[in-house]
């Protein structure tokens, strides 16, 4: 059983109809393929690590390699998701 129908089962626990169970499986794989990582995506992450390694400014205050640094490289990639 894949994670899509575990979660109909959780949320239709009387059976659903099969419209609904094929429009609440085909949303979620549809989700999950939304979220998934590309290799443009890695690149992105790769290229903000990058920049923040070069900018002293950054790494001097949180460290390098901290869950500080690693939190900023997280919020800008969110950031240029959200651009795009």
């Amino acid at each position: 059983m894949n994670k899509a129908e575990e979660k109909i089962q959780k949320w239709y626990p009387t059976y659903p109809t099969l419209a609904e169970e094929y429009a609440f499986i085909d949303g979620y794989e549809q989700a999950e393929k939304d979220l998934e990582l590309t290799w443009e995506d890695i690149a992105v992450i790769t290229d903000v690590w990058y920049d923040l390694h070069e900018d002293e400014s950054v790494w001097s205050v949180t460290g390098c390699d901290t869950p500080a640094f690693y939190q900023e490289v997280l919020k800008r990639f969110k950031e240029t998701k959200r651009i795009k």
